[in-house]
């Protein structure tokens, strides 16, 4: 289990960026995005499409690195330190700071072995402990019971939200300080939905959470804070504003924002107009 934080760190910022900027080639995608993420909270980021939310969180553990047409300027820091710096294991990383997509990213083998999978690779369990490993990370993600007598199955016979508390469990098996999450409940039904966001609030006892989330609802649901990442004119992204979910969601004084919690709450009210939608 994460080992507790002491009391004075409880709230201090575990993660924080600045200056943070991205382009891919001449084209600006982010600009001086400036952000404080407090250790044991769900952060959310809200936001049109295309204002650069899911860029902000792969920047937060380096997935910007794997696309090599990127450039990213600007500091992010865990615990006061720059993950760029040259000494930094970025495998390790991102151990730390672990990642749950928007689509279930299985892999082609059994239950037993995608729940293994971060564990094997980076060898930080011995083999004896793989099965207990195993069964801790799923009973985290309350799957345990619904696979545990099948775990040499393959895992694509799962349904979409089994799939995505498999993964969550794959990357809770490796022990994360903080997990990034985008949009993780967008392809699921109301139920898992349910199921994804109960566990992302348990989650939160022990771990930092960073959310992308289009829903209003679901912010305001799990969100301690948010920041509203809007493109400007421009075209380029940037933080319009920041803090706490509701004094954020209930601002009226903030055009870009208003526009866009007008928009959202029409498409919630859309949404919730089925008794099943959480």
């Amino acid at each position: 289990m994460t080992e507790p934080i002491p009391a004075d760190q409880e709230r201090s910022n575990i993660l924080e960026t600045r200056k943070l900027s991205v382009a891919a080639g001449k084209r600006k995608i982010l600009s001086d995005v400036h952000l404080q993420i407090k250790a044991r909270q769900i952060f959310g980021l809200i936001g049109p499409s295309g204002a650069g939310k899911s860029t902000v969180l792969r920047c937060l553990n380096r997935l910007t690195d794997l696309d090599h047409g990127l450039r990213v300027r600007g500091e992010v820091l865990l615990h006061g330190r720059s993950i760029r710096h040259r000494e930094v294991n970025v495998d390790e990383l991102r151990m730390k700071i672990g990642t749950l997509f928007q689509q279930p990213v299985v892999f082609p083998t059994s239950i037993l072995k995608n729940a293994l999978f971060g564990v094997r690779r980076h060898k930080i369990v011995p083999r004896h402990a793989w099965p207990a490993t195993a069964e801790r990370a799923l009973r985290e993600v309350a799957l345990w019971e619904e696979v545990k007598d099948r775990l040499r199955d393959p895992a694509r016979k799962l349904s979409v939200g089994q799939q995505q508390r498999l993964c969550l469990a794959r990357t809770l098996a490796v022990n994360p300080e903080i997990i990034l999450m985008d949009e993780p409940t967008s392809a699921l039904d109301p139920k898992s939905t349910l199921a994804i966001e109960g566990l992302i609030g348990k989650l939160k006892t022990s771990r930092t959470i960073v959310l992308v989330t289009h829903q209003l609802s679901q912010a305001r649901r799990l969100c301690d804070e948010v920041a509203f990442v809007t493109a400007q004119p421009d075209g380029i992204g940037k933080i319009a504003c920041s803090g706490t979910t509701q004094a954020i969601l209930d601002r009226t004084d903030h055009p870009l924002l208003n526009d866009f919690l007008q928009t959202e709450a029409e498409a919630d009210a859309t949404c919730c107009s089925d008794d099943d939608c959480p």
